[in-house]
């Protein structure tokens, strides 16, 4: 009986650990600007406060184009395992 228990403690040990190291890390990535820059001003949205006519979402209050970034990913989680809906 202890051979056994064993014998399963060490099965259950390697799926944890092969489920472990076949997780993906989910990556995002972007042709439009690199990691840890500041965003290009074509990206950067327009909007001022009353009162003001300089662009309160760039850092120098330059007037931005508004365009979407290009974003590419990939080793999606699934969402199945990280949300839950009320039962």
């Amino acid at each position: 009986m202890r051979k056994l228990r064993i014998i399963a403690s060490a099965a259950f040990g390697l799926l944890v650990w092969a489920n472990f190291a076949s997780a993906q890390v989910f990556t995002l990535s972007s042709a439009t600007f690199k990691n840890g820059d500041t965003l290009p001003i074509t990206v950067i949205l327009n909007r001022t406060e009353s009162g003001s006519s300089a662009n309160v979402c760039s850092p120098n209050g330059s007037f931005g184009d508004n365009k979407s970034p290009e974003l590419s990913w990939t080793n999606v989680p699934d969402t199945r395992k990280l949300c839950r809906g009320r039962d």
